[in-house]
């Protein structure tokens, strides 16, 4: 059959790269001057069940409309919830924020975890930008902060690793399979020893939320796959996503497809301007209760636009 070619993101391999930029726009301040405290703002809202208890020994950074802080300090202002391209390694196509990556590169001895409090409007571009700077401070792993009926708690995040490719269209296939053939790692046409990984890419969109693996493009409805781009498995209904429609397909495709390779793993990937309360989100809604999860292990992508 004709194979899907996994390319690797370069995005996210610099991000989880063991090495910093060789250049840097600012140095790590030995006594920084005090600073006012960053504001506080509203979280994204989640189902507690879907969540953590928030570890206190974690780092805190907090992402607000106006300024990251950690600690209470302001490490760099933002202007209408975006970082100033001055403000950031490379300018308006770069990601690194250097301000960030040197308190981050300060914690070496026991390098904590890291809990990122960003406020529910803040555009995927930038909470992109903070997720690059925490990668290459050789963090891959971080825990949202979010709004709960229980008080605030965390939602776990992996940032991939080289390893985890992403699947990039490549036109239609000459014979699409099944949602079954896919999810099982099988050929419509032959049985394969060694089948390939069902690498799943959570799409946010403008439009809904859509979803693609290595066979194709699932349906609305998740009950079969297309070569080319289809509608999203969980529209906008009024505006709002219809989180049930999200939710019932990865049940599906739990209760369902349970040998599946890599079931326990997908990978979100939002437009840029896609809200960060959408994200986070879409993280709680696949992850689902933490007693019988849907994906134990949700990573994050660069933005898609």
């Amino acid at each position: 059959m004709t194979r899907l070619v996994l390319l690797l993101s370069s995005w996210w391999l610099l991000a989880c790269s063991a090495h910093a930029p060789a250049e840097r726009a600012s140095a790590p301040l030995a006594n920084p001057p005090a600073q006012p405290t960053a504001p506080s703002s509203p979280l994204a809202i989640v189902e507690a069940d879907t969540t953590v208890s928030l570890d206190p020994a974690m780092l805190r950074l907090d992402v607000d409309a106006h300024a990251v802080a950690v600690g209470g300090q302001v490490l760099t202002t933002l202007s209408a919830r975006a970082f100033r391209d001055a403000d950031v390694h490379g300018g308006e196509h770069g990601y690194l924020v250097p301000s960030i990556f040197d308190v981050l590169e300060l914690q070496t001895e026991d390098r904590p975890r890291i809990a990122l409090a960003v406020d529910a409007a803040t555009p995927y571009r930038t909470v992109a930008r903070v997720l690059y700077t925490v990668g290459q401070a050789q963090r891959s792993e971080l825990h949202f902060v979010v709004q709960t009926s229980a008080g605030e708690r965390a939602l776990p995040v992996t940032l991939p690793t080289f390893a985890e490719a992403d699947v990039r269209a490549t036109g239609p296939e000459p014979a699409t399979p099944s949602l079954r053939d896919v999810l099982s790692g099988a050929s419509p046409s032959e049985e394969i020893e060694d089948p390939p990984s069902l690498h799943r890419v959570v799409l946010v969109r403008r439009a809904g939320i859509f979803l693609r693996s290595a066979g194709g493009w699932v349906l609305p409805g998740c009950h079969d796959v297309a070569g080319a781009e289809s509608g999203p498995i969980a529209p906008r209904q009024d505006g709002e996503i219809e989180w049930r429609a999200l939710r019932e397909c990865f049940e599906r495709i739990r209760d369902e497809y349970a040998s599946a390779p890599d079931r326990r793993a997908a990978l979100v990937v939002a437009d840029a301007d896609v809200p960060f309360e959408e994200v986070a989100q879409t993280v709680a809604t696949l992850r689902g209760p933490t007693a019988r999860p849907l994906v134990p292990e949700v990573m994050l992508g660069a933005p898609e636009r």
